[in-house]
């Protein structure tokens, strides 16, 4: 039995990968890639191109006239030797990928002699065809929905009334199709996963990155928050090339200067400073600092950072490709850092102030733009990236903190946290036609942005610029790796984010036709047909709501038929995703899943669809009036007064704003959100005079309406739990489990086990302690004696002789490179076997030790104690 245990140890702990890929003629012949990529790859971007090899051999209709795998690698390899030879190593085609995986494709197999089946040339062409036939399949889905309004009303009502109720369905028929779209694009095309590099030591000095964080600053407070939110993320991606820039203005202002600005920048100056000493291990400076004054915007009729987030993006990469000793001025008037490195930073991670960017995520990021499949392509004529990628748009998901701060934040925050087995997921841009949507945070290449979307922006024009830079810079969707956001946990703070995304997608508009703004005059637009269909999409969105919320009403008042039956039709697009939901029950649990596992997930999926659906019925009218009242202002700021269009607030001021109403209570949402109780009266008046009979079917909705003010308030109340004062005799239940807690460390560490915590107490017939202990073991033990401290279980002085016992013995144990190995005999105090280093353990360690010392510095300056010293 011991054999066979340590025989299934070891083969669930061998590496069979590494040892796969010694023994693979395969993976020796494809590192002979002359362009040396293949072998800094991470595994599974080489097992990828070995299955490309492999894929050659199961198709039937294979002409390879008993070409082995290794014999068909050997030809991609020469073929990229060729390519190299042509035109030098650095060329896309000297990489052997750009055969297997890449656009060189078809040249391969035609190298080899091979025929694809049938089934795959039809896909490719499929693939070729992709904006043709997903406009071709939206365009027949929303004609079946809009012709079944069409004849329907034709056959209760006449011509006429036909029009209208087509015109009525038209965007709900095509929100729902591009519903139906995405769910088969989903189940029928899986998700790619991009190439990339490992860097396993470290990122070379040629992929050099920026990581920069665009902020307000608005007092000392924040300026130190933001410090610290920075250097964690920085602790996080220890690399000496990733930088972290702040990239600072002040909020607006009447007059150029405000009464605290010069302490505001100088607590931020000294804070960079602090972080570049205090990391000066690292090599060259880390951190930096650019700020900029406030200028006069006549149209905004204040003083302001030129062009707010999107000028200081320009004017960052202005500055890295500012020529050494260039007389050019700088946007900024304040730069602290090693201004030296700057031009040798050749990409820039954007991120948003409340971003949380998870471990080595930015060397991941570099390692995926940084390969040469990846690498972008400018077209100078159409100034486009027209291959590759410009701009990486990895998946946000939200902060597990901010998830739960609300029943408004659980029900629409969705995936929380960082998943630590993140896989890729479907995107139907991304898996559709190869590009994504870029959405404001994430890594781009310097050159290539400053070359398709630097100075082509009229000033005053843009105020969401994330799309418009996407489009021309190319944006791909890395959806297996993941940055983490906050998500608003207030109703009214999330409208308000709505209201300004709407505005700024409306003031993209002027994109859509054939001559487009730029800061040198009108220009004839070139952007491609699904480019333009992107900012369609996006202003299509806003309509959703306000044309919702008009059919239903027509549906209830003058369309002719049965008033359900409209009623029921355009409930689907509302309840698709819970409809779809229901089929997981159809679907048999996974392998070895316990039905109750798996039964859970499905209800909890269920009851997350059901939940947003009600609320998106909850919510319509009020959401309507907000997309309405921001389209309109768009509209007249747009085309009249051209004043106001660069009007934004931080997501910090909205959730601000938002709390303050918060703490007023109800009575503000129903202030906030009069439009909505105030439609359901007006329009239950008007079905109610119209037609009375229909009252009936349109009551529940607009009772929903008229709530929707307490249904807010009510959702967005902070879920935090209340704390509880404990009865007398819970209090006594819950010191004695205390006491028999810490009399288990008592007894085990004592001076025969030098004081050192065992790792458990085997019992039986005859107890025994297992004189064995790990980092996890001491950090819980060393923290045990604290708590029996602040349980008033030990005093100060035996507290000190306690834990100077253990850290003396431990201070003895014998180190790797300055790591405590994962296991040590608590007698002896010698390493067992096998010797190894735990990062998990010594993590665990590290938290205690951290947490201890908070403990004994409070304890010591409370009181004149052992610890003081």
């Amino acid at each position: 039995m011991g054999n066979t245990v340590t025989s299934l140890r070891f083969t669930t702990t061998f590496d069979w990968s590494r040892f796969f890929e010694q023994v693979s003629p395969l993976e020796e012949v494809l590192r002979r890639d002359p362009a040396g990529v293949y072998s800094q790859m991470d595994f599974a971007s080489r097992d990828r191109y070995r299955h490309a090899v492999e894929d050659l051999g199961r198709s039937e209709a294979s002409a390879l006239a008993g070409e082995t795998q290794v014999q068909s690698a050997l030809i991609a390899v020469e073929m990229a030797r060729r390519a190299a030879d042509r035109n030098g190593s650095d060329d896309k085609a000297a990489h052997v990928g750009h055969y297997l995986i890449g656009p060189g494709r078809r040249e391969f197999e035609t190298e080899l002699g091979h025929r694809p089946t049938l089934r795959r040339r039809l896909r490719r062409w499929a693939f070729q065809q992709a904006t043709a036939g997903y406009l071709g399949a939206l365009g027949l889905l929303t004609s079946i929905g809009v012709l079944a309004a069409y004849f329907y009303a034709l056959q209760t009502g006449g011509q006429g009334w036909a029009a209208a109720a087509a015109v009525l369905a038209l965007i709900p028929a095509i929100e729902l199709a591009i519903l139906v779209i995405q769910r088969l694009v989903a189940a029928r095309i899986p998700p790619r996963r991009l190439p990339r590099l490992e860097f396993s030591d470290g990122v070379p000095e040629n992929a050099r990155t920026l990581v920069v964080v665009p902020v307000l600053w608005g007092s000392v407070a924040e300026v130190e928050r933001l410090l610290a939110h920075l250097e964690v993320q920085a602790l996080g991606n220890l690399d000496p090339h990733i930088h972290f820039a702040v990239l600072s203005d002040w909020p607006d202002a009447r007059t150029e200067t405000v009464a605290g600005d010069d302490e505001i920048l100088a607590a931020g100056i000294a804070g960079i400073e602090a972080l570049n000493i205090r990391h000066a291990a690292l090599g060259n400076d880390r951190f930096f600092l650019f700020h900029r004054k406030r200028q006069w915007n006549d149209q905004e009729g204040v003083f302001m950072g030129w062009e707010r987030k999107r000028g200081k993006i320009e004017e960052i990469n202005r500055r890295l490709r500012r020529s050494q000793g260039s007389t050019e001025e700088s946007g900024f008037s304040t730069e602290v850092g090693d201004l030296s490195i700057l031009p040798s930073i050749r990409y820039v991670l954007t991120l948003d102030a409340d971003t949380r960017l998870p471990r080595d995520v930015a060397k991941t990021l570099i390692g995926i733009l940084a390969h040469p499949l990846q690498r972008p392509v400018v077209d100078r004529k159409l100034r486009r990236v027209t291959e590759g990628f410009g701009i990486l748009q990895p998946r946000v998901s939200v902060n597990l903190t901010s998830a739960i701060g609300s029943l408004f934040a659980r029900v629409y925050s969705g995936h929380t946290g960082v998943d630590p087995y993140t896989t890729a997921v479907s995107d139907t841009y991304q898996d559709l036609f190869g590009t994504g949507i870029f959405t404001g945070k994430g890594l781009y290449d310097v050159d290539a942005f400053q070359a398709t979307v630097g100075w082509r922006v009229p000033e005053n024009a843009l105020l969401s610029h994330d799309l418009f830079e996407g489009l021309h810079a190319r944006t791909a969707l890395v959806s297996d790796v993941e940055l983490v956001d906050d998500y608003p946990a207030n109703v009214l703070a999330h409208a308000r984010r709505q209201h300004r995304w709407v505005r700024g997608d409306w003031q993209i508009l002027a994109w859509l036709f054939p001559v487009v703004p730029t800061p040198k005059g009108f220009l004839k637009n070139r952007l491609p047909l699904l480019s333009q269909w992107q900012i369609l999409d996006n202003l299509r969105r806003s309509l959703v709501a306000p044309a919702l919320a008009t059919y239903f009403a027509a549906a209830w008042t003058v369309l002719p038929g049965n008033p359900l039956l409209w009623t029921l039709a355009g409930l689907i697009g509302v309840a698709f995703p819970f409809l779809v939901s229901l089929l997981h029950l159809a679907k048999p649990p996974i392998a070895h899943e316990p039905a109750r596992v798996h039964l859970h997930a499905v209800v909890v999926d269920l009851s997350t669809s059901l939940g947003q659906a009600l609320l998106s019925l909850v919510f319509l009218a009020f959401q309507a009036w907000e997309m309405v009242h921001a389209i309109v202002l768009t509209l007249v700021r747009l085309l009249l007064t051209q004043r106001r269009l660069l009007e934004w607030e931080t997501a910090a001021a909205q959730s601000a704003r938002a709390a303050g109403l918060m703490r007023q209570g109800m009575r503000s949402f129903w202030r906030a959100m009069a439009a909505s109780p105030i439609a359901a009266i007006a329009l239950a008046l008007l079905v109610a005079f119209v037609r009375p009979n229909a009252l009936v079917i349109a009551a529940p909705f607009l009772a929903l309406w008229a709530a929707a003010p307490a249904v807010a308030y009510w959702l967005s109340r902070s879920t935090a739990p209340e704390g509880r004062t404990l009865s007398l005799e819970d209090r006594m239940y819950l010191s004695g489990v205390a006491k028999k807690t810490w009399a288990f460390f008592e007894a085990t560490s004592g001076p025969e086990h030098n004081g050192l915590h065992p790792d458990n107490v085997q019992e039986g017939r005859d107890p025994a302690i297992a004189p064995r202990t790990s980092p996890t073991n001491l950090g819980m033990g060393l923290l045990s004696t604290l708590a029996a401290h602040d349980f008033g279980l030990l005093d100060t002085a035996t507290l000190a002789e306690r834990l100077d016992r253990t850290l003396t013995a431990t201070e003895a144990l014998e180190r790797h490179q300055g790591h405590l190995l994962n296991w040590y005999d608590t007698i002896t105090q010698a390493p067992l076997a096998p010797r190894y280093v735990s990062t998990v353990d010594s993590g665990n360690l590290a938290g205690a030790l951290l947490t201890l010392a908070a403990g004994c510095r409070s304890i010591a300056a409370t009181q004149e104690s052992p610890l003081a010293a």
